[in-house]
């Protein structure tokens, strides 16, 4: 078998050798087969008991063929330095949600862990639903996709002790205060919801402590919208007619269930930014909120800038850094007056009536951000990793993380 190491293709490799698994060739080989599996592997199968290595290579000695296996587009995610979890179904017979985890080590890339849990029908590999797919594609048919989804992620649901216990794992204790970027989905099927992460987050950090999460609520110039663009005929329409910003109704965009369960909660307390506020709940939430200026967006004099001075920890529930909104400090400092500007715009109430106030702000990049924490990682930064549910949950220091990243991206973007 060729060497498994690999440094800027290692995505790409590990699919290839998670592939390997899957060929019957390379089951019926045990050397082949000891060879890609780290010595501690685990498997959890369909039957929910787990296996260790040897167990799995003296049943793909009896039994290597993979009956009628269909395999789906493998997606990978890099999740620290030096590990890659691998996510795909397959379908005929057996159907399966596949979810497998390998490392980097001395000899190699090495699978250490692989759990498969049965599919409620057979998924076709590669398949994609289309916006125009009709019934498919209505809000109750996506919800219940995405259900479907997750119930077929984990093996057993997640409750609300699972996710206190993963925070006490982490070193989240009583007094802390967390910044939480949280993907409820990711995290399998969660009995409760968002109600119960959100009570589960409260129990973490007890009465002293204090939770915080995003609350950006997408309000921006159309000019800039790409995802979707829409025609620069109804930008002065748009302008004109948004409603204000109001904390007590204007919805979040793209930050979850969790964050708008928070948000819902009578002792939280807003930043009051219109497009890129905070919630927080706790007995320090007003102090680290507010003030937030609208010209202060994510830099020193937000509430990033107080929670860093505070001591904070970056807390991740199922999402990467890619997701992890409280970098954006490390960005402004190290760009400084060279950080490039834009010109924006948000509807607001101002002296009694509705304006279109602009202002200007830095214009934020964020698609480095994984590459900085793996960087942070390598370089011995602390960084504690649990699994949750289907996912996995990160907590980092954030000042040490933020100091860290202003180094790199000034010495990385320069």
């Amino acid at each position: 078998m060729a060497d498994s190491r690999g440094e800027h293709a290692a995505p790409e490799r590990v699919v290839a050798l998670e592939r390997e698994l899957l060929d019957s060739a390379c089951r019926a080989d045990a050397d082949r087969v000891c060879a890609l599996l780290a010595e501690d592997f685990t498997e959890i199968g369909k039957s929910g008991r787990p296996r260790t290595r040897a167990e799995v290579i003296a049943a793909l000695r009896d039994d290597p063929a993979v009956d009628d296996v269909i395999v789906g587009e493998m997606r990978v995610e890099t999740v620290a330095d030096g590990v890659v979890v691998v996510r795909y179904t397959t379908g005929g017979a057996p159907a399966a949600y596949r979810t497998s985890w390998w490392r980097e080590t001395d000899s190699g890339w090495r699978c250490w862990f692989h759990q498969a849990t049965p599919a409620a029908s057979s998924p076709s590999a590669g398949a994609a639903s289309s916006p125009s797919a009709g019934a498919a594609s209505s809000p109750s048919a996506g919800a219940a996709s995405s259900e479907s989804a997750a119930i077929g992620a984990v093996e057993e649901p997640t409750t609300q002790h699972d996710v206190e216990a993963a925070l006490g794992r982490l070193g989240v204790t009583p007094g802390s205060i967390v910044v939480v970027h949280c993907s409820l989905s990711r995290l399998g099927w969660v009995v409760g919801g968002a109600p119960a992460v959100v009570a589960a987050l409260g129990a973490a950090v007890g009465a002293a402590g204090t939770t915080v999460m995003p609350a950006q609520t997408g309000a921006s110039d159309p000019s800039h919208w790409q995802a979707p663009p829409v025609p620069a005929a109804w930008w002065p329409t748009i302008r004109n007619n948004w409603p204000p910003y109001d904390p007590a109704s204007t919805p979040f965009r793209g930050m979850g269930a969790v964050a708008e369960c928070l948000a819902r909660l009578p002792e939280s307390v807003y930043s009051g930014h219109p497009a890129v506020g905070f919630v927080a709940r706790g007995p320090r939430a007003a102090e680290l909120m507010q003030p937030h200026r609208l010209e202060a967006g994510l830099g020193d004099d937000s509430p990033l800038g107080r929670l860093y001075a505070a001591g904070a920890d970056i807390v991740l529930l199922g999402v990467g850094h890619d997701n992890n909104t409280s970098l954006h400090p490390a960005e402004l400092r190290a760009l400084g007056d060279a950080a490039p500007m834009i010109d924006d715009g948000v509807p607001l109430v101002v002296d009694g009536r509705r304006q279109w106030v602009e202002y200007r702000h830095v214009d934020y990049d964020e698609d480095d951000f994984p590459a900085l924490a793996t960087a942070y990682v390598a370089a011995g930064g602390s960084l504690a990793s649990t699994s949750l549910g289907a996912g996995q949950a990160q907590r980092v220091p954030m000042r040490e993380l933020i100091d860290f990243g202003t180094e790199w991206i000034a010495a990385q973007r320069a």
